[in-house]
């Protein structure tokens, strides 16, 4: 779902990060994900819900 998201929206960095690898801060469930611009957290989700990633990056998206 990330990565046909990361197609969709060409204006829009997507990043994935290997906690195994990298020290995440406050990172407490998997998967978690985080939506910035110019360096503010907008907004952030827990949990694989396709719906939800979609309904919250279109809310940063519209925020920007």
């Amino acid at each position: 779902v990330f990565e046909k998201f990361s197609k969709s929206f060409d204006n829009v960095l997507f990043i994935k990060i290997d906690v195994d690898k990298i020290e995440v801060r406050d990172i407490r469930s998997l998967p978690t994900f985080r939506f910035f611009y110019n360096g503010n957290k907008l907004n952030e989700i827990k949990g694989a819900n396709e719906e939800k990633f979609e309904q919250v990056l279109n809310e940063s998206l519209n925020r920007i």
